[in-house]
């Protein structure tokens, strides 16, 4: 027994030691680098600096080690090394807004260089390293501002404005006398897009301050970068898979410009590439990963891995959301309940207490929330797997409120192609209306499920529905692009009938609540758009101000002062008999207190029950000549 109890504590004092060094070997397994960007080449090319984690970071092309050059909680970018290494200039938001920066290449404290309220994009340094290249805007962001820009970073002196008009991808040249740029495109991520409004690469020559196009090839052309000596420059060009990565050269003598391919992947672009100013190495991001490639040397790009310690002190990778409004709301019919849809979910809440409940927890987007007429559903739309959705949502509780539910009860109502929007309840809460692509209008009899297409277009379908449900107003673009006013049955018993007829856009019509006008919006003088209506029954329409005037004041009057029954003689009687006992009614009955029971006087609530929109009256719609 004692041998085996030694051998017992032999191992496991051999077992813990081997377990607990395990443990410390999983703990400090390297974090991966993914998704790096900025990409700035030392001018040897054997030192990379690149953003990750919205801080900068330093790596040999080699491999190896990854330093932090810097740790702020604000965000840092666009790291650029001077010309001679020792110094890296990048932008910073930790004043508040995009500011350039310059500390030592091996890191230290940056001074700030810039501080313009409207920030800086930062591009290149300038050969003589006292000035940088940087993009601004300085006008309305609408005018496409983005100007480049010559920053002294020596003292605080006025900008100087290189090119008035708009650019992107600026690089300079080794002698600082030409700068490559881009004008216009799509977004670089969109594959395959082919059109006049492709990115074009330009050429700026600063000596005579004169522009030529080099390069508009109907499909995406970005990113150049110089080449040493300036006679040619890389550049990506885009194919129906992405963008690969090219080679210009210039025109010399009489040899033509030309280009050929210099390296792609079948998969994705070669993404926000950068160059050394040796020109011996290019870096650049494949999907997630960062790439080295050596022209000359390497016969295809190679994956340079990245990771940091595991200690390294990073933000907490967790979910983070916070927004400021919310995209649509819905109210329950009395006013007190809200829906609204935040960050692609639902939320409910009450107008009092205002503490919203999370009513939707999926990985869809929900939006276009409406409460059901009886207030018991709130139905809405969802975006999942490619495809939009009506779905209908439901207490699991119906005692308690909206906002007081812990659990809620989703049921899907629809399963068809299309984006659904703009949803709707007739009145008497038989059908349900909703906007279905790009501008069908649909109505579904909820009882049934079945849908009907009301209106076929292009554009987006304003509409309005009438108090008795039975008619739709709506406005719609016809193949001239203009927008008229239409009222049609919801039965589809007839055509639609054009009731505003006007060469200018008519829109959003609304029926008034008791369904004899309709309101619009209509361009009638130049730009200006007011509001129009039209009566829809024709004795309303011949009635004159003075006339609804009229019949106005004398329903209030009516109301306020109604009329006195006519006076009865008086019999001639004793006073005496007159006179009642003290605190009785003259019938001789004590006066009614209604109590609850505990001698406390019950105080009656005021009735604020609408009116049955199910029972509301049929109402005609007069077509002939309604339009004038």
């Amino acid at each position: 027994m004692r041998f085996e109890f030694r051998l017992i504590v032999i191992l496991l004092i051999v077992a813990f030691p081997r377990l607990a060094f395990d443990l410390r070997a999983q703990a400090q397994e390297p974090i991966a680098i993914r998704m790096a960007s900025d990409f700035s080449l030392s001018p040897d090319g054997q030192t990379l600096v690149f953003r990750w984690a919205n801080e900068l970071w330093s790596t040999s092309t080699l491999g190896g080690n990854v330093s932090r050059l810097t740790n702020h909680p604000a965000i840092d970018a666009e790291p650029r090394f001077s010309p001679d290494g020792k110094r890296i200039a990048f932008v910073s938001n930790r004043s508040g807004s995009n500011q350039i920066y310059v500390m030592d290449a091996q890191g230290g404290i940056p001074e700030q260089k810039t501080y313009h309220s409207e920030g800086y994009s930062l591009a290149d340094w300038f050969p003589d390293g006292n000035s940088v290249l940087a993009l601004a805007s300085r006008d309305h962001f609408w005018r496409g501002g983005n100007r480049m820009i010559q920053v002294d970073i020596t003292k605080r002196a006025a900008e100087k404005v290189l090119l008035d008009d708009t650019a992107s991808n600026p690089s300079l040249s080794a002698d600082g006398k030409n700068i490559l740029f881009v004008r216009e495109g799509e977004r670089w991520w969109r594959k395959g897009y082919q059109g006049e409004r492709s990115a074009q690469i330009w050429l700026l020559d600063l000596t005579n301050n004169t522009t030529k196009e080099l390069l508009h090839e109907k499909v995406e052309c970005l990113w150049p970068l110089w080449m040493p000596g300036g006679k040619s420059f890389y550049f990506a060009k885009g194919t129906a898979h992405g963008l690969d990565l090219w080679r210009y050269r210039f025109a010399t003598g009489d040899q033509p410009a030309r280009q050929r391919k210099v390296w792609g992947f079948d998969d994705d672009s070669i993404a926000k590439p950068a160059i050394s100013r040796n020109g011996s190495t290019i870096v650049f991001r494949h999907l997630f990963d960062t790439y080295i490639l050596r022209p000359g040397k390497d016969q295809h790009p190679t994956k340079l891995a990245l990771s940091v310690a595991a200690d390294t002190d990073l933000p907490e990778d967790l979910l983070r959301s916070s927004t400021s409004r919310a995209e649509q709301v819905a109210f329950s019919d009395d006013g007190l309940e809200i829906a609204m849809s935040v960050n692609g979910d639902l939320w409910v809440m009450d107008t009092e207490l205002k503490e919203p409940i999370q009513a939707t927890r999926s990985d869809a987007y929900e939006e276009s929330p409406i409460f059901a007429n009886d207030g018991k559903s709130l139905w809405f739309s969802r975006r999942q797997d490619g495809q939009v959705d009506l779905w209908k949502l439901e207490p699991k509780d119906p005692s308690k409120y909206w906002w007081q539910q812990k659990e809620f009860v989703e049921t899907r109502m629809t399963e068809s192609t299309g984006s659904k929007t703009n949803l709707r309840f007739t009145p008497n809460g038989k059908h349900l209306l909703f906007q279905q692509g790009r501008g069908t209008l649909v109505a579904m009899n909820l009882e049934t499920k079945e849908t009907t297409t009301m209106v076929d277009g292009f554009s987006e379908v304003g509409y309005s529905i009438s108090p008795d449900s039975q008619w739709i107003a709506y406005s719609s673009q016809d193949d001239d692009f203009n927008s008229e006013i239409w009222i049609m049955p919801l039965d589809k018993h007839s055509d639609p009938v054009n009731v505003s007829r006007h060469p200018d856009n008519d829109q959003s019509p609304v029926f008034s609540p008791d369904g004899k006008i309709l309101a619009f919006t209509g361009r009638r003088s130049q730009d200006e758009s007011d509001i129009y209506y039209l009566y829809l029954q024709e004795e309303f329409d011949d009635e004159s101000s003075r006339d609804r005037t009229l019949d106005k004041a004398i329903e209030t009057m009516k109301k306020k002062r109604p009329k006195q029954p006519a006076a009865e003689p008086k019999a001639e009687t004793n006073p005496a008999e007159n006179k009642t006992p003290e605190n009785k009614t003259p019938e001789n009955k004590a006066p009614e207190n209604k109590t609850d029971g505990k001698d406390k006087p019950v105080e009656e609530k005021p009735k604020t029950e609408r009116a049955n929109d199910a029972d509301a009256k049929p109402f005609r719609i007069d077509f002939d000549k309604i339009h004038q």
